[in-house]
């Protein structure tokens, strides 16, 4: 801001100022007198008394016998703005409770913030130069999902998605990620990629807790009605696809309403836990135990043909009544009713066999 006849003449320690102690213009004029040169970096100020930070390379020199200092002075005002602009974009990034990788066109890590360290237990340092999959990679995906990916972010496309990856110490976590191509300007290709992950993990646990609540009876922890169904459904699909026999029994307790009129629905709760444990035990890990409603239980049993499901109903109903229920109120002696029904490969609705299987248990109490 100075005119050039001006600054001839001028005295240069008024032009300069440094916040830096002891950083004077006797203490630069000295160093330079030592070493012939040097590089400070100092503030330069402006005629209306504006100070601008600037690096000045300086250097003594002879001509003529007399000694000149020769200085160079680079305006540092915009290179400062963008490097505490990046400061601040740095500090964000690590304030963020969302995990953020960068890396190059080739899938190299460029750049991790700290939620990422937080999720995986990866340093910056460990990070920087490796690709994600030897990090993080946990193999419950296929090679499919990943090319899936590529092929999405190699043609400029942002893909989203959830995947399982595990942690420094081995341990696995549910994710959610978003991976962002950035392009080098305008037309140019792309350069890098930005993933965005999430901490899924608790979320999947509960969400995996209600759908499990969904399908299961409160009272017996057997699967209830629409958990039977579910089953039944996926049994059906399997005995149609590749011809497995399939057979379903159904079964109440003899006279349950008595043993609530006499001993109360809480006994009578008990009651039903004990059959519900009582039938558990007598089946197979592949065969499903299902309460319908009420005193009303169905039993799936896999790869079993009618006459194999007859003899799984009397080791059923002799198991009952062999063990009375041990309740709060003394023992209570307990019966069962079974119907049986094979489910044919014919049967448009699976329940068809269900139904079949519900007059059978009518014909069984019908007949004592």
């Amino acid at each position: 801001g100075h005119e050039h006849a001006t600054l001839i003449g001028f005295e240069l320690d008024a032009l300069l100022r440094s916040s830096s102690p002891g950083l004077d213009w006797p203490t630069l004029r000295d160093t330079l007198g030592q070493q012939g040169q040097g590089t400070f970096h100092l503030d330069m100020l402006t005629r209306d008394g504006r100070a601008v930070p600037c690096r000045l390379d300086m250097r003594q020199v002879s001509e003529g016998g007399a000694e000149h200092i020769i200085l160079i002075a680079r305006d540092l005002s915009d290179l400062m703005a963008q490097n505490e602009q990046i400061r601040l974009q740095i500090q964000a990034l690590n304030a963020l409770d969302h995990a953020v990788v960068i890396t190059d066109i080739r899938a190299s890590v460029v750049w991790v913030n700290a939620a990422f360290t937080r999720l995986t237990g990866y340093e910056l340092a460990e990070a920087v130069g490796r690709k994600p999959a030897e990090l993080v990679k946990s193999g419950r995906q296929d090679r499919a999902f990943y090319e899936r990916i590529w092929s999405a972010i190699l043609a400029g496309k942002v893909w989203r998605g959830e995947l399982i990856n595990r942690r420094k110490d081995g341990s696995l976590y549910d994710e959610e990620m978003a991976i962002t191509p950035i392009y080098a300007g305008s037309g140019g290709g792309i350069t890098h990629f930005i993933a965005v992950k999430q901490n899924i993990t608790e979320r999947k646990a509960q969400e995996a807790q209600l759908r499990q609540l969904s399908i299961t009876d409160a009272l017996t922890g057997v699967e209830n009605r629409r958990g039977f169904m579910v089953q039944l459904e996926r049994l059906h699909a399997r005995q149609r696809r590749h011809g497995h026999p399939l057979s379903v029994l159904m079964f109440d307790l003899d006279w349950f309403k008595q043993v609530n009129d006499r001993y109360g629905h809480a006994v009578g709760d008990e009651v039903l836990k004990h059959v519900t444990q009582q039938a558990g035990q007598r089946l197979r890990r592949s065969d499903h135990l299902g309460r319908l409603g009420g005193e009303e239980f169905a039993v799936l049993l896999p790869d079993t043909q009618l006459d194999g499901a007859l003899a799984a109903a009397q080791v059923l109903c002799q198991g009952v009544a062999m063990h009375p229920a041990m309740t709060s109120a003394g023992p209570v002696a307990v019966t069962v009713s079974v119907g049986v029904s094979e489910v044919n490969l014919n049967d448009a609705n699976p329940e068809d066999a269900l139904s079949r299987a519900d007059s059978a248990l009518y014909q069984a109490k019908a007949q004592g």
